[in-house]
């Protein structure tokens, strides 16, 4: 067995040994509204349970510089979001959600992908996931360059 010591590792071997160890990661695509009510898309692979009851989930939203992502900000503001399970089907259109875009442009309009109106939110979510939750913000943690975010379950839409 290897040991290695995460002090001594580069962010990026550090990520790469998280990443790959463990699995299955599912990958969140969480939608927001911008101040402008354009909606924000972006995926997040540090994505997970937090509790059964109350129905809690965490993302991690990681940042490069000291700019927080357009997806903590609208958050924060808005205390709701949605959290899309990807699958298969639309896989590439999520993936395209990643691209870096103005604060003015919509990561939805930009790959091609459906708003729906939410139910128990303001935030709209996207037709082509088979299952979503309208989620509100309940806390986070601020850590450098990294928000993580706690959010309530409050609807769950399931195809």
């Amino acid at each position: 067995m290897i040991t290695l010591h995460a002090n001594d590792l580069t962010t990026k071997e550090n990520k790469k040994l998280l990443s790959g160890s463990i699995a299955p990661r599912p990958i969140a695509l969480i939608s927001t509204l911008q101040e402008n009510n354009k909606l924000n898309m972006a995926p997040f692979s540090y994505f997970n349970i937090v509790s059964g009851e109350p129905p809690m989930i965490s993302v991690s939203v990681r940042y490069d510089t000291n700019d927080q992502k357009d997806t903590s900000l609208n958050i924060f503001r808005n205390k709701e979001f949605v959290v899309h399970i990807i699958s298969r089907d639309f896989l590439e259109k999520a993936n395209e959600t990643s691209a870096s875009l103005g604060r003015d442009e919509s990561e939805v309009e930009y790959a091609n992908l459906t708003s729906t109106p939410s139910i128990s939110i303001k935030t709209p979510g996207i037709k082509e996931a088979k299952v979503r939750f309208e989620c509100e913000y309940v806390t986070h943690l601020h850590f450098e360059h990294t928000d993580l975010i706690i959010g309530k379950v409050v609807t769950y839409h399931i195809n």
